[in-house]
């Protein structure tokens, strides 16, 4: 870890969460269901001690994840609606973020905020931007670290409402428990959650059977056009912009596509490169041997070993899926 960073200990973190009133929760660009999962649980968590708690977003919520904001808690971040809610916190919360980059339009408004800013995430190499870090690169999920850091917490009441957030957020980061980080540990605490109330299947159905129509026709669309290179030990996918108008579809419709390249024989690594307004956003996933985020990292993104991300401007969508493919090939020549 960067020595640069101040790595908050369980109870200093929990000291200050006894220690102010006002916190905003907040997550990256595009929230997956462990950081949607991660703001629903910690908000709940933080009312049950007796603290104002807003959820401030650069995005909306996919369509899948509606149903866990029936209540309205979560927001879609407006600069002239929300900048007294930024101004007026006494802690921004960021959590499954490792780089202020990711916050996107909410960046400027909270580095210049002068509210306590605390990092709660599980990705490597976190970069300098908050005033405190509670980082765990080893838990399969930032839900992982919630729910240790509840069950530190005096006066925790673990609810069915926190226990489905919770379960999200480690279901979805696992790959719905296929992932090299789910561990016995991992399953022990699902069955917790479980004990109070989680039903798999009902959740199941929520995220993964709710689609529209559009994301099977942009999902054949993808498929379609998977390209295996490298002797088939790599796969590459592409949707354009004019594929996502020609469905109907956006970026969010293809969350979760990436994990298709690896569903190959033989293919060791994958990319999706989606086409999105002024950038062009790259999804990488390795089957566990090669290290994906030493790629990302020439990209300018980074994320886990096996699972990272990046985004780049400025370029055209077949001049990146070039150099991804010469990238590919020295990974894996190694």
């Amino acid at each position: 870890m960067d020595d640069s960073l101040f790595y908050l200990k369980e109870d200093q973190l929990i000291e200050m969460l006894h220690g102010y009133s006002t916190f905003v929760l907040t997550t990256h660009v595009n929230p997956d269901g462990d950081a949607i999962g991660c703001e629903i649980a910690f908000a709940n968590a933080l009312r049950q001690i007796g603290k104002r708690t807003s959820i401030l977003n650069t995005s909306g919520l996919p369509a899948n994840f509606h149903f866990l904001n029936s209540d309205g808690i979560i927001q879609t971040f407006n600069e002239a609606k929300h900048s007294s809610l930024l101004i007026n916190a006494d802690v921004i919360v960021i959590l499954d973020v490792n780089a202020a980059s990711r916050l996107r339009q909410m960046e400027k408004s909270i580095r210049t905020s002068r509210a306590q800013k605390i990092v709660i995430d599980h990705h490597l190499d976190p970069l300098p931007f908050a005033d405190g870090y509670f980082v765990k690169p080893e838990a399969c999920a930032t839900a992982e670290i919630l729910y240790d850091l509840f069950e530190s917490m005096p006066a925790f009441r673990m609810t069915k409402e926190i226990a489905e957030a919770l379960y999200i957020g480690i279901m979805t980061d696992t790959g719905s428990f296929r992932f090299e980080r789910t561990t016995a540990r991992v399953h022990r605490i699902t069955a917790n959650l479980l004990e109070h109330g989680v039903v798999p299947a009902e959740i199941h159905r929520n995220i993964f059977d709710e689609y529209p129509a559009q994301r099977s026709v942009l999902l054949g669309h993808m498929l379609t056009n998977m390209e295996t290179i490298s002797d088939g030990r790599a796969t590459i996918m592409t949707i354009s912009q004019k594929v996502f108008s020609d469905t109907s579809t956006t970026g969010d419709d293809a969350e979760g596509f990436v994990n298709f390249g690896l569903s190959i024989c033989g293919v060791e690594v994958t990319a999706l490169l989606t086409e999105q307004n002024d950038a062009i956003k790259i999804s990488f996933r390795s089957k566990g041997r090669l290290p994906v985020n030493a790629v990302a990292k020439q990209f300018g993104g980074g994320g886990h070993l096996y699972a990272a991300g990046a985004r780049v401007v400025g370029y055209h969508l077949e001049d990146v899926k070039s150099a991804i493919q010469q990238s590919f090939e020295e990974l894996l020549s190694r």
